[in-house]
């Protein structure tokens, strides 16, 4: 930082202060972007009979996705997946299917498996992350969106 200082004004001199602090790196398998609010991708539940939630993906990687839930939504997902909250029965790793329906027009059929339930907004939200798992076809559906959604994020960033 000095050295960029320096080249500004070559006649100052600078003493940079700097204070590091650790920072939790989470290292993925795969890139992860957010979701287009433009190209949204959706989800949809189903129990034996019909689809009755759908909700937006707020993030996608090519192994996982998240999605948040809230209030008559949660409760919807949790019967559709048979979970009644008493007992032993545990949420995570729980596999479940849905539709994961993509802007192109494209609908996949995706197993996926619960991985992590994060509260947020005290307790208004639940953010359920799953890990998916496609077919060949369907991975380069989802790799062509994260790849547009990296162009258009960099894009973003350049304009700032």
């Amino acid at each position: 930082m000095a050295e960029i200082l320096r080249k500004i004004d070559k006649s100052a001199s600078y003493e940079v202060i700097t204070s590091w602090k650790e920072i939790p790196i989470t290292m993925r398998e795969f890139v992860r972007v957010q979701t287009s609010d433009k190209e949204p991708i959706f989800v949809r539940f189903c129990d034996e009979k019909e689809c009755t939630l759908r909700s937006k993906v707020l993030d996608i990687s090519e192994m996982g996705i998240g999605i948040l839930l809230s209030g008559k939504d949660l409760e919807k997902f949790f019967n559709i997946i048979g979970y009644s909250n008493s007992g032993s029965e545990t949420l995570i790793h729980k596999k479940i299917r849905f539709y994961m329906e993509m802007p192109d027009g494209h609908e996949l059929e995706v197993e996926g498996e619960l991985r992590n339930v994060v509260t947020e907004r005290e307790g208004v939200y639940v953010r359920l992350g799953f890990r998916i798992k496609l077919k060949d076809m369907d991975l380069k559906h989802v790799r062509a969106y994260i790849m547009k959604r990296q162009k258009e994020i960099i894009e973003q960033f350049k304009l700032l």
